[in-house]
């Protein structure tokens, strides 16, 4: 029975059971990776991540990290062979942290885009969907 579980947890493809996460060590394990952005931003009404593919090197890529102890950050992966960019509008992350409660998850991010903006974002967000590949935030109104 533990093997067919082990087999399930590291190769199936799972959701996660929003009844049945209790305590916050539950939900850092399962955020606490890095995922690459797909659509969407944190002020619009949904936002889309799922794991980097660590043979895509040929794009560039926003990674957010929710990291175990509440921070979160952000790498900008650049394309193999670029050696660097011009830095007018790349997004950076000051004191940004995520908490979960009651099945609501929070990200407080302060940051920017240099040379043009900056932010203090608070949004809540329920899970709307949540696997090893995806994770689908919808914002609370």
């Amino acid at each position: 029975m533990k093997t067919a579980l082990i087999f399930l947890i590291f190769f199936g493809s799972y959701h996660l059971d929003l009844t049945k996460v209790e305590t916050h060590t539950s939900w850092e394990s399962c955020l606490d990776k890095e995922w690459k952005k797909q659509d969407g931003w944190f002020t619009e009404n949904a936002i889309s991540f799922k794991t980097p593919v660590a043979k895509d090197t040929a794009s560039m890529r926003d990674i957010f990290i929710f990291h175990k102890g509440g921070s979160f950050t952000h790498e900008l992966k650049l394309p193999a062979g670029i050696g660097g960019i011009c830095g007018n509008g790349l997004l950076y992350l000051n004191e940004s942290t995520w908490n979960m409660q009651d099945n609501i998850l929070t990200i407080h991010m302060k940051g920017g885009h240099l040379v043009e903006d900056e932010f203090d974002y608070i949004v809540k967000y329920t899970i709307t969907k949540m696997s090893k590949d995806e994770l689908v935030l919808t914002k609370l109104k």
